[in-house]
């Protein structure tokens, strides 16, 4: 009888190396990052490339995760609870918009997703919180669900596409 011989399928180290960055950013960094104008853009850095490297149902899976871990470990502050599943819906938005609009222009494209992700979190927190929260977190909470969601988006884009640049893809 002859022996077989398992072949597994080739995989470059550079290829397990950022896969392996990437998800170690979108699964830890909220653990020692507790600043939105760091921790935003490098999330949503992470979740561009991602997509852009492997794909859109990639990055919409691995782009709720560190909404999941952060809620879970108590990285958020609890009156932020009800809004999460929409902070997954809008990284999958900005994803989408970018996919849709990539053969275009992608600044372009970016400008329009961070908008489009900034619009849908901002409507959506005002008509969640304005019912559940007490005046003085209310403000905190609309404010951190406002601009600073397109900024912090923006800046994830051009931070990705530097990187995009950086490993040549």
């Amino acid at each position: 009888m002859k022996d077989k011989i398992l072949v597994l399928p080739k995989f470059e180290a550079k290829e397990i190396l950022i896969f392996g960055f990437l998800v170690s950013v979108l699964m830890f960094f909220p653990f020692f990052v507790h600043n939105q104008w760091i921790t935003g853009p490098t999330i949503n850095a992470a979740l561009i490339l991602m997509w852009r490297r492997y794909s859109l149902s990639q990055g919409i899976f691995w782009g709720m995760v560190p909404s999941i871990i952060a809620l879970s470990r108590g990285l958020l502050p609890l009156f932020l609870a009800p809004i999460v599943p929409f902070i997954m819906v809008s990284n999958a938005i900005l994803l989408i918009a970018l996919n849709w609009g990539r053969k275009v222009n992608y600044f372009g494209s970016l400008f329009v997703a961070a908008m489009l992700k900034f619009a849908f979190l901002f409507v959506i927190s005002r008509l969640i919180f304005a019912s559940l929260l007490e005046p003085k977190i209310l403000d905190k909470a609309l404010i951190m669900m406002s601009w600073p969601q397109f900024i912090t988006a923006f800046l994830g884009g051009l931070l990705a596409y530097g990187c995009i640049k950086l490993i040549k893809e």
